[in-house]
């Protein structure tokens, strides 16, 4: 992934998987100059993967780099409780945005950013 003039904070807010709109990924703003990441994508109705990291700016273009990834497995029951398995907690990979200002994952633990596109819903 190559910054192309974007800083950190063009990465902030909501935004949907662009093919099927399953996958959220919301940005925010942490403390220390770091930069809180959530990725939710739904598994059918009783199942939701979760991802959340703390990032931070990688060098001196628009890309957040994690190596703190947490993935959680959310299975819901009929009466709407749910469990969480927490499946790794080491999990690190980038994000930015490309050329159309599109956001992109990479996910150096499982890879399941690969070839992703996420669009703004700000």
């Amino acid at each position: 992934m190559q910054p192309l003039g974007y800083t950190p904070d063009s990465l902030l807010g909501r935004w949907a998987e662009k093919t099927a709109g399953r996958g959220v990924v919301d940005v925010a703003k942490a403390a220390n100059g770091a930069y809180n990441v959530s990725i939710e994508w739904a598994d059918g109705a009783a199942r939701r993967h979760i991802w959340k990291m703390t990032a931070k700016p990688l060098g001196a273009g628009g890309v957040l780099y994690y190596e703190n990834g947490e993935h959680i497995v959310r299975s819901f029951a009929a009466d709407g409780t749910f469990t969480d398995e927490v499946k790794y907690t080491d999990g690190a990979g980038q994000i930015c945005l490309n050329s159309a200002n599109e956001l992109m994952w990479e996910d150096e633990k499982d890879n399941v950013g690969e070839n992703v596109l996420f669009v703004s819903v700000k």
